[in-house]
């Protein structure tokens, strides 16, 4: 009986919501290290590292713990962008492309991609659009997500040296209509030096992104 009892605390432990956060949390460490060129090769790796721990750190600060019974969906996310022409101090219309890739520990999806593109007037000191926006994210099942926020959901700061975005979103279309987003993302600060000559042609995020029942 004492066997049995073991072999079953055993077994709940595997289960447990954690060790499939835990088994995320290494994906997300190895794919940040495939991140590289993405960035200056010598300060590469410290980047990544404070890119990583505060994705951590938002992520436990924003209530989206695996644990919590409300949450429908909870997912890691990376993004590219790209920016035609680069980026400048100075702001002029530019032509904005990205695609998202999620992966999901908890929830009926494993994975979903977002792309899309607008053209806003940006520059290296202005790199987030905080007007009202919608995204869709087709999931790998054929299903789909669409929300939507305004202006007043999303908040944009700036943390040692990285770029900390939130967004209260509603979706409001396909799967999971009626219920709230909460997405996080996060972005190194450009380098000023590169604006002035080159200018950025392209930039990294990660994020997480949870969908909360109403």
């Amino acid at each position: 009986m004492i066997v049995v009892k073991l072999l079953l605390k055993a077994k709940k432990k595997l289960t447990d919501p954690s060790i499939f956060y835990f088994r995320k949390t290494i994906q997300i460490e190895f794919r940040l290290n495939t991140a590289r060129h993405f960035i200056d090769k010598e300060k590469g790796t410290k980047m990544l590292k404070n890119q990583f721990l505060f994705f951590l750190i938002i992520f436990t600060l924003s209530g989206t713990a695996l644990s919590q019974n409300n949450n429908l969906l909870q997912c890691t996310s990376q993004g590219t962008t790209s920016y035609s022409p680069p980026l400048k101090l100075q702001e002029f219309a530019v032509t904005v492309s990205w695609t998202t890739n999620y992966s999901c520990a908890l929830g009926n999806v494993d994975s979903g991609t977002a792309s899309a593109s607008i053209v806003d007037n940006r520059s290296c000191l202005s790199l987030f659009d905080s007007d009202s926006g919608q995204q869709t994210i087709n999931w790998t099942d054929g299903s789909y997500s669409t929300y939507s926020w305004t202006e007043n959901d999303i908040t944009i700061q700036t943390i040692a040296g990285q770029r900390i975005g939130t967004i209260n979103a509603t979706i409001i279309d396909g799967r999971y209509q009626g219920s709230n987003v909460l997405e996080t993302f996060i972005n190194p600060t450009l380098d000023l030096v590169q604006c002035l000559g080159s200018g950025i042609s392209d930039s990294f995020s990660t994020g997480t992104f949870t969908v909360t029942r109403l």
